[in-house]
């Protein structure tokens, strides 16, 4: 009679490295949720500061008009005190030119009398004379 045993390999289960599998996996996804919530987060709020900026801006704005509208006559002096009332108006820069773009008021006292070329200045200058023809 002959016994013959056969050697098995001992069981290693294969637990923690499925463990790790699982732990890496929600790792990965909380990181890419979060990474998105962030950048969706990041944009909207920069969204609505600019929205709010643009806003207040164009408040700024149509206040100064309306009070140099009701100016009869338009020189510097006459748009500087029309200015000076506004305590509310805190912009950083106001440039008033006629329709030709000469610089009848600035704020910054450095460019009155000559014309003003700023990009912005002669965009609304070609959107007035599109509009009123």
């Amino acid at each position: 009679m002959v016994i013959t045993s056969v050697s098995e390999k001992p069981v290693i289960t294969r637990y923690g490295n499925t463990q790790l599998r699982y732990a890496m996996t929600y790792v990965f996804i909380t990181f890419f949720v979060l990474l998105i919530l962030n950048i969706y987060c990041a944009k909207t709020s920069q969204k609505l500061f600019y929205q709010s900026k643009e806003t207040s801006m164009v408040e700024k704005c149509q206040l100064a008009a309306d009070e140099i509208a009701k100016l009869e006559v338009l020189n510097s002096s006459t748009i500087s005190t029309a200015v000076s009332r506004l305590d509310s108006l805190k912009a950083t820069r106001l440039i008033v030119t006629d329709q030709a773009g000469k610089t009848l008021y600035d704020s910054a006292g450095t460019d009155t009398g000559t014309y003003a070329l700023l990009p912005e200045i002669l965009q609304a200058l070609d959107n007035s004379i599109h509009r009123y023809g």
